[in-house]
């Protein structure tokens, strides 16, 4: 289940936008949104409804990322302004101070998921968002998972800590992949924190941890206090959730790189699952609450790309199940595309059923150029189709009986399911073809065995 924000857009191409909600849904978001083009729009809907964001992906004549924040302040509404750029930009530094002294975040289109989890928590009832505090209750060690929860920490911190975890997090934005995140990630928090080692461990399919990059399994260690150090911090860090750290009854002039004399484990939580653990070996002096701190806010950007990856392997295998479905299916299953409402695909069922030569073949008709001129109660084919499709969009699915023809002259009735969906951002309606002949055929038969059993 994606996070839910309402995202208001100022800009004038629904195509744009709908690129922007499919990057949008990839990141794990679920946007409802509306679109604005004019500021007296912009300061009516602002007026009338809450909202978690307002982006805007084109400036509008005088209606640029400036003057939108002046129309957001004057609504009395602390929402924060997204303006898209062409180019990457660092999201986190660059800010652009307004006269009315609200804050415009600029960002490229593959940064924007990034920043909206980032600077937005939405609200639990009503939609809009509120901001988080300025910093995290005392006492609390959940981790979480949004990276502007780890903006308003660190400023707090260091410059030389700032700048890691600002690095950290662009870091996730530009990795090719999860391995290369995770890496650029360990490599900049052991260095940040001070350890002699860092390593980072993931969770796998079979619950087992599985080093992804680093060095130094602590496994290999010859020391066997020190491998009873790090076996115990890994069995506090499956209850704690949170990052532990101890260190090893070692005089400081014995401490040598082959022992282990201290640790810090930093684990990386969704839904009260541990799912990978940052580890960090050796820090000259020990390890204290502030590392501990410092590693649970990597921790948190490290969520980030992980959290990425499983809507990606959740979206890749929902895909694919769908294709199976749609390919094997035995019934005819075919997509319509609006704004003409003409066959988008076809499954070989259909294929078959049509006795056509291809899917090619099949889309270059219409849905009333596989119908008679009327259907069996008198009403155009083609009227009805608008219809049917009509309801279909508007109560989200429409069953009805249709009566086909082949373009080889066969007309044949049938059972049709249109049902509503969307696909990169456009609604489109999948249509399920069933042909009932055998089944007409046989309530035919049936009442003509009860006629004459009743004379």
């Amino acid at each position: 289940m994606g996070q839910n924000i309402k995202i208001l857009f100022v800009d004038d191409s629904w195509e744009r936008i709908s690129a922007i909600l499919e990057q949008l849904r990839q990141f794990g978001l679920v946007p409802s949104f509306f679109r604005v083009e004019s500021e007296r729009l912009l300061a009516d809907v602002l007026s009338k409804e809450a909202w978690d964001a307002v982006v805007c992906t084109k400036p509008l004549d005088a209606l640029a990322g400036g003057r939108v924040a002046a129309v957001i302040a004057q609504s009395g509404k602390s929402l924060p302004c997204v303006c898209l750029s062409e180019r990457e930009v660092d999201t986190v530094k660059n800010v652009e101070a307004t006269s009315d002294g609200k804050g415009i975040i600029r960002c490229s289109l593959q940064e924007l998921g990034l920043v909206l989890t980032s600077v937005v928590v939405p609200s639990e009832i009503g939609g809009g968002h509120k901001r988080l505090p300025e910093e995290p209750k005392k006492g609390s060690r959940r981790v979480k998972s949004r990276a502007r929860e780890t903006t308003l920490r660190i400023q707090h911190r260091t410059k030389k800590e700032t700048d890691a975890l600002l690095e950290a997090t662009r870091a996730v934005i530009i990795a090719h992949d999860f391995r290369d995140a995770a890496r650029q990630i360990s490599r900049i928090s052991t260095e940040v924190i001070g350890a002699s080692l860092g390593a980072f461990y993931l969770k796998d399919d079979e619950e087992r941890f599985q080093i992804l990059c680093g060095e130094s399994d602590f496994d290999a260690a010859g020391d066997s206090k020190s491998n009873t150090l790090v076996r115990s911090l890994w069995e506090r860090v499956k209850i704690a959730k949170r990052p532990v750290w101890d260190k090893c009854s070692v005089d400081h002039a014995d401490q040598s790189e082959d022992q282990i004399f201290s640790a810090l484990l930093a684990p990386v939580v969704f839904e009260n699952e541990v799912l990978g653990v940052f580890v960090y070996y050796n820090k000259t002096g020990g390890y204290g609450e502030r590392d501990c701190e410092i590693a649970e806010a990597f921790s948190e950007i490290a969520l980030l790309t992980i959290r990425d990856q499983r809507n990606r392997n959740a979206l890749a295998d929902s895909e694919e199940q769908y294709r199976n479905l749609f390919a094997y299916s035995s019934d005819a299953i075919v997509t319509l595309r609006p704004p003409d409402w003409h066959f988008g695909s076809c499954n070989p069922a259909t294929v078959r059923l049509f006795n056509v030569r291809d899917e090619a073949d099949f889309i270059s008709r219409t849905l009333w150029e596989y119908s008679p001129l009327e259907q069996p109660d008198g009403v155009r084919s083609m009227a009805r189709a608008h219809q049917i499709i009509e309801l279909a969009m508007r109560n989200g699915n429409h069953f009805t009986k249709w009566q086909h023809r082949c373009p080889d002259g066969r007309e044949f009735p049938a059972t049709i399911l249109l049902t509503r969906m969307e696909h990169r951002g456009q609604p489109i309606l999948q249509a399920t073809i069933r042909d009932i002949t055998e089944q007409q055929l046989l309530q035919s038969q049936m009442a003509q065995t009860d006629r004459l059993s009743s004379m």
